[in-house]
């Protein structure tokens, strides 16, 4: 029987690229959290403004969940 063994070059590459999917994986989760985070920070700063003061800066309330996910200019 012929068994195969691997090179201390394809384990090296195999760990190589798990750790750059893991980095990746971190990266996108990193920045996920920052985007919902400045979502959060938005909507809790335009809800403490009045309905005059939303208007002021030409927004209803029906628009701050637009506003905070960059949907609406």
């Amino acid at each position: 029987m012929n068994v195969l063994t691997p090179t201390q070059s394809v384990v090296t590459e195999g760990i190589q690229r798990t750790a750059s999917s893991l980095v990746s994986a971190f990266e996108k989760l990193t920045t996920a959290v920052q985007s919902y985070l400045r979502y959060r920070q938005t909507v809790i700063a335009l809800s403490a403004l009045d309905a005059r003061e939303l208007a002021d800066i030409g927004l209803v309330r029906a628009d701050i969940d637009a506003i905070a996910k960059g949907q609406k200019h």
